[in-house]
């Protein structure tokens, strides 16, 4: 389940079946952020979610598509979400939950399955 620690540590946690928020985590853009990863376990599976794509893909689609205004995020976050936004320009949006992202941002390209 979500252990105590780790929420009050973060403004919100997805384990692969639910969803927690700490008092911290009460802006929409958090709750956003956490519907994301339920969504990309819907949609890959939870191992296809974290274990078939890259972190800066998981963690740069929560931060670009849920809006978070924070600007710079506090980093890995931002350089994740600057390469997602980076992929997903050039696989495009049709392509969100088919093109596999390359390992790194930077040199990412878009490989249909």
């Amino acid at each position: 389940m979500f252990p105590a620690i780790r929420i009050h540590q973060q403004c919100g946690v997805h384990d692969g079946t639910g969803i927690a928020t700490s008092h911290r985590g009460r802006a929409p853009h958090f709750a956003r952020h956490e519907l994301i990863h339920h969504l990309q376990n819907e949609r890959l599976g939870v191992f296809g979610a974290w274990l078939g794509r890259p972190a800066w893909w998981r963690e740069g689609m929560a931060c670009s598509l849920s809006l978070d205004e924070r600007r710079p995020l506090p980093e890995p976050l931002e350089s994740y979400r600057s390469g997602f936004d980076e992929w997903m320009a050039e696989a495009g949006r049709e392509h969100l939950w088919t093109a596999v992202p390359g390992a790194n941002p930077s040199s990412s390209t878009a490989i249909k399955h």
